[in-house]
């Protein structure tokens, strides 16, 4: 899936992680390993971040750009520089981008960083420069590009006294060696010894020897810079230790096409008096540790010098030896200086680069607190909703039950209003039937003065007992209704007490959902408070 831009798309179209790590890689860097150009496209479509460190062992801390320029894959690159990827950060081992693609012998790779920016003389923590890697690689093109066009110093030293040429002789480059050590100081930023100074004392090569041996000895000195890495960090750096002196170029006259800068007073471009040397002032940094044990090999010199000059020799020898140990203390002290100064910016780099990484981690933490007060404010709002909805639905139930309760009222009237007209018709038939009766009982008597009138007596009775038996029944009924309308409105009298209570019930566990809700609001209230003051904390 990792080449697969359509299945890399539809996965970040559905909320995944652009910067999701998987074994310390995100999907950048891996896409960048492999030279994937689509799929780094769309990963930085969708902000990927290019500066991200890799946290995968064998990337050492890289980043995408690392990884793409160790690999060679220009259009990756391209892509990985507009999106404002930085050409000089450092990864674990103190290297650029610059220190992967020469150790791949990956010219073209240089060529774009280096129109991008990038130092080509940029150091690493072993103090190894992109040409040491190239040495190592051993491509003659890469390694000719580096001195000709880029104009890189040849005569740089790693941590191990090492130069490019040594590197290259150590792993049989013989090319590179060869290239190399013809190239003398350097490339368009060095003039390899020439001039006045190298046509009247010499070559540089013997001018250099007990130089590069006693700047050897202050750098394993205990003045040493503490931000440089203790160890070696490449294949180059771990070679075992051996130069010779005549492979010791002259690295003073390479750092700048600029002269020296000479007295106005001293005789055609000559160096200055034996008397001025000591009244010079310092070309290195004030805070520079060698800046004393300097001055003192310099005293100790003219010293010696000039006991030389007043022990026999004539006055022209010493003449001569003077103005050459002036001229080669003046270049030992521009050396001094510009390797300083070249320290000075490794440290100022590798600082620059600490403050952006604690911007980004001041920038995620922020991130990562907003995102959390999202996720609350999300939650509170799930929950908020939740309990409007049971609010509504228990305000649904209380309206349908408080309905059902007016439908039982009026079933209650109604069948009391029914029972009334009922017991009211009972009434009024049994006066009837009284009255029939009584009419009865008076025919009955008038029937019985008189002897006709016995059939009439006799159906009279059987009608009177008719009656009777229809009263009973009437009465019977009608009692029969009371009772089971008294049944049903005591049973709709129950129902209706029920449904009081779980109106109260319910109205009951509406208040309790709205006071709990008031406090989830209070409590989301607090934890935005606390989090604002943990981040204005951090970020104070």
């Amino acid at each position: 899936m990792a080449g697969d831009v359509g299945a890399v798309d539809s996965e970040l179209q559905r909320g995944a992680d652009v910067d999701q790590t998987e074994e310390g890689r995100t999907a950048l860097h891996n896409a960048a390993a492999e030279g994937l150009l689509q799929v780094v496209k769309v990963l930085l479509y969708y902000k990927a971040n290019p500066t991200r460190r890799s946290k995968m062992e064998e990337d050492n801390g890289g980043t995408a750009l690392h990884l793409a320029a160790e690999g060679g894959h220009l259009e990756v690159m391209e892509e990985l520089l507009q999106a404002k990827a930085n050409v000089e950060v450092f990864d674990s081992k103190g290297r650029q981008a610059s220190h992967r693609a020469a150790s791949r012998g990956h010219r073209t790779a240089l060529e774009m960083l280096h129109s991008h920016g990038a130092d080509m003389d940029a150091r690493d923590a072993g103090k190894a420069t992109p040409l040491h890697f190239a040495a190592f690689h051993g491509d003659v093109d890469t390694v000719r590009w580096l001195v000709e066009a880029a104009g890189v110093f040849t005569t740089y030293k790693d941590k191990n006294g090492r130069q490019p040429k040594d590197v290259a002789k150590k792993f049989n480059n013989m090319a590179v060696q060869r290239f190399l050590k013809n190239c003398g100081g350097g490339g368009k930023k060095g003039g390899g010894g020439g001039g006045v100074v190298g046509s009247v004392f010499g070559s540089a090569r013997s001018r250099r020897s007990g130089r590069e041996s006693s700047r050897d000895r202050r750098d394993t000195s205990t003045h040493r810079r503490p931000l440089e890495s203790p160890g070696p960090s490449s294949e180059p750096e771990s070679l075992p230790v051996a130069p010779r002196p005549q492979d010791i170029a002259d690295a003073a006259t390479a750092r700048e096409d600029k002269p020296l800068h000479q007295p106005a007073s001293l005789p055609a471009g000559m160096g200055q008096p034996v008397d001025a040397i000591g009244s010079m002032p310092s070309l290195s940094p004030p805070d520079s540790p060698h800046n004393a044990s300097m001055d003192r090999r310099v005293q100790g010199r003219e010293s010696r010098r000039r006991t030389r000059s007043f022990g026999g020799s004539t006055r022209s020898s010493s003449k001569g030896k003077g103005l050459k140990g002036q001229v080669e203390e003046l270049m030992d002290i521009k050396t001094q200086a510009e390797e300083q100064v070249s320290e000075m910016r490794y440290v100022l780099d590798t600082q620059r680069q600490q403050v952006a990484e604690a911007t980004e981690g001041q920038q995620r933490v922020l991130a990562l607190h907003q995102q959390e007060q999202e996720a609350a404010r999300n939650a509170t709002a799930r929950r908020e909703e939740e309990v409007q909805e049971l609010l509504g639905q228990a305000r649904n139930d209380i309206d349908a039950l408080r309905e059902r309760d007016a439908l039982s009222q009026q079933s209650i009237e109604a069948l009391t209003k029914k029972v009334e007209r009922l017991s009211l018709e009972g009434k009024v038939n049994e006066e009837r039937l009284l009255q029939k009766e009584e009419a009865l009982k008076e025919a009955l008597r008038q029937a019985e003065k008189g002897a006709a009138a016995a059939s009439t007596v006799l159906s009279l009775r059987e009608e009177i007992e008719h009656l009777t038996c229809m009263m009973d029944d009437t009465r019977e009924n009608a009692l029969i209704i009371q009772k089971q309308q008294q049944a049903k409105i005591e049973e709709l009298t129950e129902v209706k007490e029920a449904q009081q209570v779980t109106v109260a019930s319910l109205s009951h566990e509406a208040e309790q959902l709205t006071r709990r809700l008031k406090e989830q609001q209070d409590s989301i209230v607090w934890y935005q408070a606390r989090v604002w003051l943990k981040v204005n904390d951090r970020c104070g």
